[in-house]
């Protein structure tokens, strides 16, 4: 007979990983005034300060033109000399290049290629037209090579794929592989090809064939993984995205990856090192820092993840920076900075939208109800349910838990008219989510097996367990306690002792689901044996409320298992029930009952 449990603890908001398919390797109104959360904010804008990026400070590109430009000066001189030679002419035309001067990168080129008559040369004129924003003219120019160059032949294929004509595509790719069947970048693409129209497994077989070729290619690892995770294999996706890190450690594209299928399987642990080292050297990636965050989280690293959401929050002031910083503080024990954070979401657009801003709700609903603060809680969660008149949030698998707060509120302020009608429209409502669902099961069941004043309505609520839970709720200790206390009151003992079993393994460690064994157990006849477990709850219980219902639920039992045979004995066990001094109200009030009962079977 557990209390009913508050929601979940509060939900991080993670902007979606833009993963790149690599085809070439080239309301709180209510509350009182909260000022902004300045020493946050001003931290973060001196973290922004001293961001360091790894590709700023090895940008040389002005570098690289003034010494371009210095060389050309040294190679015009010699020009008249060696103008027919296609050598030189491709040295100066890379020159060009570098200054950024195109058009005269495109007449020496062109003068190259009339010379030499190179595929090698015609690729180049063919690029530099691309370059140039001379489609056409390039097009033309692969057409002409395509029969016999499988490079010409891809890039006629990311043409067609640029303007989302894949069809036109296929026949490019095709002639590629036939050209060139075991190369590195055909393969590459061919993979990504098949990846992109869904044909997954052909993927994979074409970037098994690309790691052939070149062993050590960070991209086609990333591929390889993104493939597998499309035919569900997040095992081996899990080792490829290892492996492409491991090649290259700046692999944005594979750590973006491999942090979210971590976080989804709870490997944390695997990707938190390289997540650290990437931000040793890049500073300035607001979405990695978001991930080194939700990892240091979910480690218990608290303090860590907070100061990577300042790095975060120092390059980009969003919902999702200050909604996590909230959970962070939460986490921490720091009620009034998390509210303060949660406020702060609040003043600011959300970049997703309306959902964004009701998990900030969520989060902040369940901090202050968590706080004990029912009354506050009530007022944020009913402006939020009165505006969900289609039931939507009811129906979220993340956001409903703002409901889950409403009731349990309701609960906690013994208003429980209310929450029950709220209980009773939401079981009424299609669609609902299963977690609302199976927290009012749990809640009721918790409270009318105690009172005992709703029999009816309980034995309904115990009806509908079956198809209403999930692997992962049978793990929950308090939710099959709840459940196993309420059949065993109802002596569904059967269905009790299988609740039991789900979590057999809290069974002599943790207090209540000890002391619902020995009901059981009593109400089999196992007198001596439920006392045994009774008492062993006693002494596992931590605080000295839980200790003294307990004591009060073991006195009745046995009491009232009694009255047959030992009436003076169930008398003077009913005596201690009703006396236990802050003990639970509704078992004082139940021996209460039962004394009287017994003095009229003395009549």
């Amino acid at each position: 007979m557990d209390t009913n449990k508050p929601p979940d603890s509060p939900v991080l908001s993670i902007s979606p990983g833009r993963i790149e398919i690599v085809f070439t390797e080239d309301i709180l109104g209510a509350l009182a005034y909260i000022s902004k959360p300045i020493e946050d904010i001003n931290e973060m804008v001196e973290l922004e300060k001293s961001s360091f990026s790894l590709k700023e400070h090895t940008s040389r590109s002005e570098a690289l033109r003034a010494e371009a430009e210095l060389k050309i000066a040294l190679l015009q001189r010699k020009y008249e000399k060696f103008r027919s030679s296609p050598t030189f002419l491709n040295r100066l035309a890379n020159l060009y290049s570098f200054a950024g001067n195109t058009s005269s990168e495109e007449r020496l080129i062109s003068e190259a290629y009339r010379l030499s008559n190179q595929v090698f040369h015609a690729r180049k004129l063919a690029e530099v037209n691309v370059r140039r924003g001379e489609a056409d003219a390039a097009t033309v120019i692969f057409n002409e090579l395509a029969d016999s160059d499988s490079y010409s032949a891809l890039r006629l294929a990311s043409f067609h794929i640029t303007d989302g004509d894949f069809e036109a595509a296929r026949q490019w790719v095709e002639k590629a592989i036939e050209l060139n069947p075991s190369g590195y970048a055909e393969r590459l693409f061919h993979g990504a090809y098949n990846m992109v129209n869904g044909n997954l497994g052909a993927a994979v077989t074409s970037f098994r064939m690309a790691l052939e070729a070149r062993p050590n290619s960070s991209v086609v690892y990333t591929n390889l993984g993104l493939a597998y995770l499309g035919l569900h294999r997040a095992d081996k996706a899990f080792d490829a995205f290892k492996k492409a890190i491991a090649l290259d450690p700046f692999n944005r594209n594979a750590l973006i990856a491999l942090a979210d299928l971590a976080s989804s399987s709870e490997r944390d642990a695997d990707v938190v090192n390289s997540l650290r080292y990437f931000v040793e050297f890049e500073q300035r990636d607001a979405s990695v820092w978001e991930r080194l965050a939700r990892s240091l989280l979910r480690l218990n690293l608290v303090d860590d993840c907070i100061h990577a959401l300042k790095r975060q929050g120092g390059l980009v002031s969003s919902v999702a920076v200050w909604n996590n910083l909230g959970v962070a503080y939460a986490k921490k024990g720091l009620r009034d900075l998390s509210m303060k954070a949660f406020k702060h979401a609040f003043t600011l657009d959300a970049e997703h939208g309306i959902q964004q801003d009701l998990l900030v709700a969520r989060n902040a609903t369940a901090l202050v109800s968590g706080a004990g603060q029912h009354e506050i809680a009530l007022i944020m969660t009913s402006s939020i349910i009165e505006g969900d008149t289609d039931r939507a949030v009811a129906r979220s698998d993340v956001i409903s838990d703002i409901y889950i707060t409403h009731m349990h509120s309701l609960l906690k302020l013994k208003r429980y008219n209310e929450a029950i009608s709220s209980a009773d429209e939401l079981l009424n409502t299609e669609g609902v989510a299963n977690k609302v669902v199976r927290w009012i099961i749990t809640a009721e069941t918790a409270l009318f097996g105690l009172e005992r004043n709703e029999d009816g309505r309980l034995h309904s609520l115990l009806d509908q367990v079956e198809g209403r839970f999930d692997s992962e709720d049978y793990k929950d200790v308090t939710m099959m306690n709840n459940l196993a206390f309420a059949f065993a009151e109802m002596n569904r003992l059967a269905e009790a002792d299988a609740c039991i079993n789900h979590v057999s393994w809290a069974v002599h460690r943790h207090a209540y689901i000890t002391a619902t064994l020995g009901l059981i157990n009593i109400r089999k006849g196992r007198l001596d044996k439920g006392e045994h477990l009774y008492r062993e709850a006693i002494r596992l219980a931590n605080r000295d409320f839980d200790k003294n219902r307990i004591r009060q639920k073991m006195h009745i039992e046995i009491g009232k298992a009694l009255m047959a045979t030992d009436k003076k004995k169930s008398r003077a066990l009913f005596e201690r029930a009703k006396n236990e001094r802050q003990g639970e109200f509704v078992l004082s009030s139940q021996a209460k009952r039962l004394l009287e009962s017994l003095a009229n079977t003395n009549k």
